[in-house]
């Protein structure tokens, strides 16, 4: 049978038997004036392929990498069936054998298609839905009827694809979604509480007939049973069983086959996929069944039980988007850098004077006379969240030193010598002043943040999170009683909430997360008892300011702002719930730091932008100044030689024995055997004879931004932890936008000690109605958002719809950014495999939690994505690398508290379980052999450790990981090197060491390619041109330096969470 002639409908229709039809490969072609890659090779292995016979016996169907195969049942070479860059699965023959009906995303969204096999003519059967893979399924009754399922029940697609209800099953839900219908038309099954239960079909009579005992030994307890089929004889019934192992916690797979005619258990087959559940098929005979298993496709003979494989060829050639590459990047490292993060603007407007915090002080511009200064001198503390006084002539602020903590200060809107208000130091955020003037209003933070470390809390949504609203006389600086409170989300933008004072001055209104109502709520606090009402019920945004008028609300939330009216109050003693989805947002720019300038007036910051809005006149947001802060990139001067040493270059497997680096400034001027530099005289000399030199590690799934939101330290440990395992550079898939984009300026700067930062900021999440996409332009104002920043890859998280993904990817090639995807979105590796078929720059996650076969190693090696499988997020991973913890405790102990370490030394101690070792070795082992053969038929695979365990040290395993199956000691250092640099568009300036490059280098004391693990046995670390000595990360080069002293040491031991 040759390749069908596949026409779509247009994306979103109904297709009532003939319609318009529109190819969305063409499209994406005309829309992006791009081109489309053939990828074709040949496999014997498959991964899971869901499985039909054909009603004369004589023909398999199945499914590789989403298109559809034929075969003899004998075997042989498989013809293709459908073709694209669709995603075809589950087809099943209908009972004559003229048609098939198969589940596919062809339309941009997930719905059931049907292919006449005579005449090649292709109608989509359903209305498509987000619902995915699972929920739906090709239905064919014995009489050739379609079905399907929505909220009316089981229903019948007739031959103008109009759906009759089928009124006399009570069980339609159960009996679609994982029952089967009897061949001779005579009954149907369903399953329900574990057990097996038939319905005739003309008396409507209901009987359990088997039950799935609860247990199996040695310690598995029943999961539920699904997806059921019956033979063409109607006598062996068969469905899956799954168990779970709650020592492992791991699940287990069983397909049974029952016999109906004795009610006995005839065979079972283990290692089925537990995410899948891939369709099988009873062989016309009713003696085989037929399945996709461990790579290949397999028969069992129902009465021997025996086991054989179907020997079969499949000639792939599959249609993808080619893949966006970054564009490579020239860092600037020269010059003044001009911020794109400004954070807590206020606006004087009589005055035109504007107060915000960039780089971590204080500035005001004078917008009359275009002038911008800063407000102090200070330069041992960062100041943040800066708030003018009613008057306009104070500003109120707080102050952060890693050492000594901070305060809330105040200083004269003209600049000058601050005044300390707060009379015990801690760690303060947002004040704000009364309406008279007399008092402030603040945040303190109790938790061990104040001390440079996570906060120990418990309680989801950080409802454990110890905040507390306070108020200070300015004279006195006297804290009276306080209100506690909590960040109103997980990681809102905003972590901190803002109080908002009432005109009179006899209530404060501020945001913090409800226990009772199980969400965010505004709060209003009345003075001065310091009682408390819960008034508004909430989104979960990401900045929530009530008007200072008490009649509007300003919500921040999915990068969109709104203002609202106060809703009026029910009389009922509830709280008011706020509907976004009653309101047009006022801007989708991704604003953030909204603050209200007067009753009537919005003001936020766009990257440099300040903007204002009128919300009575219904104008559009109008710019209303351009800053232009700079500072100095840190860029150290001199020059020096590194001599003696072995260089891996990471550049053509070149390996220097006895070799010189000279380094000027922050970048490598030679590379060479030592008799072939030539070292300027005035250069600082380094022998390092027996030492190894390889470029700084690049961690590009690194999630280190979920703590220590806005208040911003030096010295953070996991920055400096991660420096000192000779991680040099980190990509953070996920982070709060200003958190990432604003710390990787810092560290620009040299504000804060810390590896080269690049971010995605905010996931673009497909949860939420706020954050859908309907059509291109709003993936395009979406990623336009994400670009305006100096952004790694921008990350598309769990978007429900396929449409909405090359959406996305097509966004982010117009604006030259790139893009990278959560892999295993909804558990299924469907949703990871269209998104490389997509064309995405790079994919997150291991493939799968079960073993991934031929066909996709090839198929992912072929496209160019790059795969960053973060072995490291694997629950149990401890097994391999506790021994590793104590080995390396003194080092730790020096970025580290000791609670910490022992902690972090408990959870991966769990690994050390003997059931739960032997599957997390297992796990290992399955990633490490897909990771070998993709790099083997060159794949980038690339290192992200997820930010689990401990930073830096977790890179190392992470790469050790790789090297489980046989790949090369230098592979895996190609992969944490040079692979994480292409990945983020960085391979001309980190990842290989060569002449022009970065001086980004890891002094190792032992040889890593005899060795993996010796790749953690570091001496020195070099970042930008800097020399820094491993063990306590003293700065030796351009100038002698040291870390200041950890808060956390001052702790007592009571004091110890």
């Amino acid at each position: 049978m040759g390749i069908a002639k596949i026409l779509v409908p247009i994306w979103g229709a109904m297709c009532l038997g003939h319609c318009k039809w529109i190819d969305p490969v063409q499209e994406s072609k005309d829309r992006d004036n791009g081109s489309v890659n053939l990828i074709k090779f040949t496999t014997e292995e498959f991964t899971d392929p869901h499985v039909d016979v054909s009603p004369d016996g004589k023909t398999l169907l199945f499914d590789v990498l989403g298109n559809l195969y034929t075969v003899s049942i004998h075997g042989g070479t498989a013809k293709q069936l459908t073709a694209g860059s669709y995603w075809d699965i589950k087809a099943r023959y209908a009972p004559d054998g003229k048609k098939i009906a198969f589940v596919s995303d062809r339309s941009g969204k997930i719905g059931l298609w049907n292919l006449d096999l005579l005449t090649n003519e292709l109608q989509q059967q359903t209305m498509d839905r987000p619902s995915g893979w699972m929920h739906i399924r090709p239905f064919w009754t014995p009489n050739g009827d379609l079905l399907d399922m929505d909220s009316g029940g089981l229903k019948r697609i007739n031959a103008a694809n109009k759906k009759d209800p089928i009124n006399n099953i009570d069980e339609g839900r159960r009996v679609y979604y994982s029952g089967t219908w009897s061949k001779d038309n005579k009954n149907f099954y369903f399953l329900k509480n574990n057990a097996v239960y038939r319905t005739g079909h003309t008396d409507g009579k209901t009987s359990k007939i088997w039950e799935e005992p609860d247990k199996k030994p040695p310690n598995l307890r029943l999961n539920g049973i699904m997806q059921a089929d019956i033979s063409p004889n109607n006598r062996y019934f068969s469905y899956y069983a799954v168990y779970y192992d709650s020592l492992t916690r791991r699940e287990f797979c069983f397909l049974k086959i029952f016999d109906l005619h004795h009610r006995a258990l005839v065979a079972e087959i283990d290692s089925m996929p537990t995410d899948l559940r891939p369709n099988y098929a009873f062989t016309a005979d009713s003696q085989k069944i037929i399945l996709g298993r461990k790579g290949r496709l397999q028969y069992m003979e129902l009465l021997s039980g025996k086991l054989g494989t179907i020997p079969v060829t499949v000639p792939v050639e599959k249609e993808i988007t080619p893949v966006l590459k970054p564009v490579p990047k020239k860092l600037a490292d020269t010059g003044n850098l001009v911020t794109k993060v400004i954070r807590w603007p206020t606006y004087d407007k009589k005055n035109g004077l504007l107060v915000y915090s960039a780089f971590g002080k204080l500035y005001s511009t004078d917008m009359k006379q275009n002038r911008t200064k800063r407000l102090t001198d200070n330069t041992t503390s960062f100041e943040y969240a800066p708030a003018l006084s009613p008057n306009g002539s104070m500003i109120a602020y707080t102050t952060w030193n890693d050492s000594e903590m901070g305060h809330v200060m105040m200083v004269s809107s003209e600049g000058g010598s601050p005044i300390q208000v707060t009379q015990n130091a801690g760690r303060y955020t947002n004040p704000t002043w009364s309406s008279d003037g007399k008092e402030i209003a603040f945040i303190v933070d109790g938790t061990e943040t104040k001390y440079g470390i996570e906060s120990q809390h418990t309680g989801p949504n950080f409802t454990g999170y110890r905040l507390r609203l306070a108020i200070a006389s300015i004279e006195k600086g006297e804290i009276g009683k306080c209100v506690e409170l909590a960040p109103m989300g997980t990681l809102p933008a905003r972590f901190y909430p803002v109080p908002e004072w009432s005109r009179n001055g006899q209530r404060i209104f501020v945001n913090t997360y409800s226990r009772l109502h199980s969400r965010p709520v505004l709060l209003s606090v009345d003075r001065p008892e310091m009682d408390t009402v819960e008034q508004l019920l909430l989104p979960l945004a990401d900045e929530v300011r009530a008007g200072p008028g008490g009649n509007q609300i300003a919500i921040i939330k999915d990068n969109k702002l709104w203002a609202v009216p106060w809703p009026k109050n029910t009389g009922l003693g509830k709280p008011v719930s706020i509907d976004l989805s009653k309101y047009v947002p006022i801007t989708e720019n991704m604003p953030v730091y909204v603050t209200w300038s007067d009753d009537e007036t919005l003001m936020w910051a766009e990257t440099n932008k300040i903007l204002e809005y009128n919300i009575t006149n219904g104008r559009p947001p109008k710019t209303l100044y351009r800053l232009r802060v700079g500072e100095p990139m840190d860029t150290p001067k001199g020059i020096y030689a590194l001599t003696n040493v072995r260089i891996i270059t990471m550049q053509n497997n070149r390996v220097i024995e006895n070799g010189t680096i000279v380094i000027e400034n922050n970048r490598i001027r030679q590379v060479g055997p030592k008799s072939e530099v030539q070292i300027p005289k005035n250069s600082m000399v380094y022998a390092l004879k027996g030492k190894t030199v390889i470029p700084g590690l690049i961690d590009v799934h690194a999630h280190y931004h979920n703590h220590f939101s806005e208040l911003w330290s030096g010295q953070n440990k996991n920055y400096i932890g991660n420096l000192a395992f000779g991680v040099t550079t980190i990509y953070d898939p996920s982070s709060n936008n200003l958190d990432g984009f604003g710390q990787s300026e810092m560290e620009k700067i040299g504000a804060i000690l810390a590896p080269r930062i690049l971010s995605s900021g905010k996931p673009i999440e497909g949860r939420g109605f706020d954050s859908y996409i309907e059509n291109f332009d709003d993936a395009l104002n979406i990623v336009g958002g994400y670009a305006q920043y100096d952004s790694g890859p921008v990350k598309e998280y769990l978007q429900p719809y396929r449409q909405q993904q090359k959406w996305l990817q097509i966004a982010a090639k117009r604006l030259k950014t790139t893009i990278t995807s959560h892999f295993t979105g909804n558990g299924l590796i469907y949703n990871g495999l269209t998104r490389v078929a997509d064309g995405y720059t790079a994919i997150e996650h291991q493939l799968r939690n079960g073993r991934t076969y031929g066909d996709i190693h090839k198929f992912i090696a072929m496209s160019g994505v790059n795969y960053t499988p973060t072995l490291t997020a694997t629950p149990g991973l401890g097994n391999r690398y506790v021994k590793d913890i104590e080995d390396k405790e003194p080092k730790l102990d020096r970025f580290n508290p000791f609670f910490i370490i022992e902690r972090e030394r408990y959870k991966w101690e769990k690994g050390l379980m003997p059931n739960l070792k032997e599957y997390v070795d297992k796990s290992l082992m399955w990633n490490a052999s897909a990771i070998k053969n993709i790099i083997g038929q060159n794949g980038l695979v690339s290192v992200g450790a997820h930010g689990n365990g401990f930073p830096g040290l977790n890179t190392h395993w992470e790469m050790w990981s790789f090297t489980l199956d046989g790949l090369s000691n230098y592979n895996a250092l190609k992969c944490a090197t040079v692979n994480s640099a292409k990945k983020i568009g960085l391979d001309q300036e980190l990842g290989s060491i060569s002449p022009g490059k970065l001086a980004d280098l890891v002094l190792l004391n032992s040889n890593p390619l005899t060795d993996i693990r010796n790749s953690s046995d570091i001496y020195w670390v070099v970042k930008n041109g800097k020399i820094f000595d491993a063990e306590d990360m003293k700065q030796y080069w351009p100038d002698l330096k040291e870390l200041l002293p950890w808060s956390w040491r001052k702790l007592d031991i009571d004091e110890v969470p």
